[in-house]
C-alpha cells in the first residue's frame, strides 16, 4: 500500500525537506530525488536531475534511510486524510489527482486539466485557457480565464478569473463607462454568492487582505488540508479565486526577496548570441492578454515575472486604471506598481527618444527587456509576419540582407497612426541585419517576431521602459 505524503518533511542522512531530499543504497550511493509516495516495501521517487520518475525497493537502501522512511509511514498515519476528490467536485475541475497537489510538476496538472501551454521557460511554466462561449462553470459560477502557474518544477498556483471589466465588456463595446461598470459588479456581486454557495459544505471563511496599496485584495479564505482557497472580489475590478499552498496565502501579494546580484547574474545569464549574430534575451514568461485591450498589464506580468516577481495582469490592470474592456496608460500602471516594485529593490526606467538598436543594445545586454510603446497597425503587422517568415532557416547574412532590403521595398510605408496604441516588448538585436526582436503579449505565436529598425522606427512613440535592478 503507498501513502500519499501530505504536510511532513522527511529528515534522512541530510536536513533537506521530503520534496527534495537525498537517499543513500546499500553500496553507500546517493541520489537527489523528490518524494512521491512511500510504501510498505519501496519508495516512489522522482529524480532531481532529470524528472525521471521510478520505484526503489527498500531493500536497496541503507539501514538508516531505511528506518527513516519506516518511520514516516507511522507520522503520516496520523495526518487528517484530504478528501480531494469533494473538492474537486466542487470546483467541477480534476485538479488533484491524490491527497496533495504541491508535488506535481505543473505538466501533470495541466495534463488533467486540459488547460494548453502558455509559456515555458527555465524556471517558470503557466498554462491557460480561455473559456470563451464555453457552458464551463467553476465552483457555479461562468469562468473567462483561468490559469496554472509553475515555478521550479512545482505548482505554484491557480488563478480563476470570473466576471471582470476586461473579459466581461467587449472592446468598442462601451458607450456609457458608467453603465458598463454597474452591469461588471452586478455580475461579480453574483458570482461571489455562487461561489461562497458552493464553498458551504467547507465551513466558514476567514475575512483576508492581500498585496500593496493600488493592487490591494480584500478576500475570503478557506484553509482545507495544505491549501488554501483565496476568493477575492474587488468592486470594479473582478473576482478571481486563487489557489494556492497555505504558506503561500500567508504572504500574499508579498514580494519575494532575491538580491540585486543574483537577480544581475541570472538576466545576464538569459542572453544567447547565435551563429546567425543575433542577440537574445531568453526564459521571458509568454503572457497571452486575451480578446481584451490588456497589452500594457499582460506586458508587465512579463516583465515582473521575469525579475521574479509574481504577477498577474488583472491585478496590474487595477493599478494602472484600465478602462472598462481594456486601455492602459503606462505612465498610470508604472505609478500604481511603484510601491510593489520598490518593495523589491527594483525600480522602472524611463527613457525617450528614436528607436535604435545602439540605443536598447545596453539593456538587452544586460538581459533586461524593453518595454515598447509602439503603433500596431495592420501594416506594421504584416510586415513584421512576413518578415519573420522569410527569416526563418536563413544561413547566409548576405542573402538575407538582399531579401530583407526587396521586402521592404514592396511594403507599403509604415505610418504611426493614432488609435493603433500598442506595447510589447523587445528581447533582441542584430547589428549585422540592422533588426530588432519584438515579443507581444498574444500568446505563443507572438513571442518573437522581426522587424527592421527603420520600419520599427517609423511605428515607434519614443517612449521606453525597463524594469531595472
Amino acid at each position: 500500500m503507498k501513502r500519499p505524503i501530505l504536510h511532513l518533511c522527511l529528515a534522512l542522512a541530510t536536513t533537506t525537506a521530503i520534496c527534495d531530499t537525498t537517499l543513500t543504497d546499500n553500496e553507500g550511493r546517493s541520489i537527489e530525488v523528490e518524494i512521491i509516495e512511500i510504501g510498505t516495501d519501496s519508495v516512489d521517487v522522482r529524480r532531481a536531475t532529470d524528472s525521471l520518475r521510478f520505484t526503489i525497493p527498500f531493500t536497496s537502501l541503507n539501514a538508516e534511510t531505511k528506518e527513516s522512511l519506516l518511520q514516516n509511514i507511522e507520522a503520516d498515519e496520523a495526518v487528517e486524510k484530504f478528501d480531494y476528490q469533494s473538492i474537486n467536485e466542487i470546483l467541477g475541475l480534476t485538479l488533484w489527482g491524490d491527497q496533495t497537489l504541491w508535488d506535481d510538476t505543473p505538466e501533470e496538472v495541466a495534463k488533467r486539466l486540459r488547460w494548453p501551454q502558455e509559456s515555458k521557460t527555465n524556471t517558470q511554466s503557466s498554462y491557460r485557457v480561455y473559456f470563451g462561449k464555453s457552458k464551463k462553470l467553476i465552483a457555479g459560477a461562468k469562468p473567462h480565464t483561468a490559469v496554472l502557474y509553475g515555478m521550479d518544477r512545482k505548482v505554484d498556483y491557480i488563478s480563476i478569473m470570473f466576471a471582470n471589466k476586461g473579459d466581461s465588456v467587449k472592446p468598442g463595446s462601451v458607450t456609457d463607462a458608467e453603465d458598463a461598470f454597474d452591469r461588471v459588479n452586478e455580475v461579480i456581486d453574483a458570482d461571489e454568492k455562487t461561489i461562497r454557495a458552493s464553498f458551504e459544505s467547507i465551513g466558514r471563511p476567514e475575512r483576508k487582505s492581500g498585496g500593496s496599496r493600488e493592487m490591494k485584495e480584500r478576500a475570503l479564505r478557506w484553509d482545507i488540508g495544505d491549501t488554501a482557497f483565496w476568493l477575492a472580489t474587488v468592486e470594479d475590478e473582478y473576482i478571481a479565486l486563487r489557489i494556492m499552498p497555505n504558506e503561500l496565502a500567508d504572504t500574499w501579494g508579498r514580494p519575494v526577496n532575491r538580491s540585486d546580484a543574483s537577480v544581475r547574474t541570472a538576466a545576464k545569464a538569459n542572453v544567447l548570441e547565435n551563429e546567425f549574430d543575433d542577440v537574445l534575451i531568453t526564459n521571458i514568461p509568454m503572457v497571452n492578454q486575451g480578446p481584451k485591450g490588456y497589452c500594457v498589464p499582460a506586458t508587465m506580468e512579463r516583465c515582473l515575472r521575469y525579475m521574479g516577481m509574481r504577477a498577474d495582469m488583472y491585478t496590474l490592470a487595477m493599478a494602472g486604471q484600465t478602462m472598462i474592456g481594456g486601455g492602459t496608460s503606462v505612465e498610470a500602471l508604472i505609478e500604481g506598481t511603484s510601491s510593489y516594485v520598490r518593495r523589491r529593490s527594483r525600480n522602472i526606467r524611463q527613457f525617450s527618444g528614436n528607436l535604435s538598436i545602439r540605443e536598447i543594445r545596453r539593456y538587452i545586454d544586460d538581459g533586461q527587456p524593453v518595454i515598447w510603446s509602439m503603433s500596431s497597425t495592420k501594416a506594421y503587422n504584416n510586415l513584421a509576419n512576413t518578415i519573420t517568415k522569410a527569416r526563418q532557416g536563413q544561413t547566409d547574412q548576405k542573402e538575407w540582407k538582399s531579401s530583407l532590403l526587396r521586402i521592404l521595398r514592396e511594403a507599403p510605408d509604415l505610418e504611426n497612426i493614432p488609435g493603433y496604441g500598442h506595447v510589447c516588448l523587445i528581447v533582441g538585436y542584430n547589428t549585422k541585419t540592422d533588426e530588432i526582436a519584438v515579443s507581444d503579449s498574444w500568446g505563443p505565436r507572438f513571442e518573437l517576431r522581426w522587424i527592421s529598425e527603420d520600419a520599427a522606427a517609423k511605428v515607434s512613440n519614443g517612449r521606453f521602459y525597463v524594469v531595472d535592478f
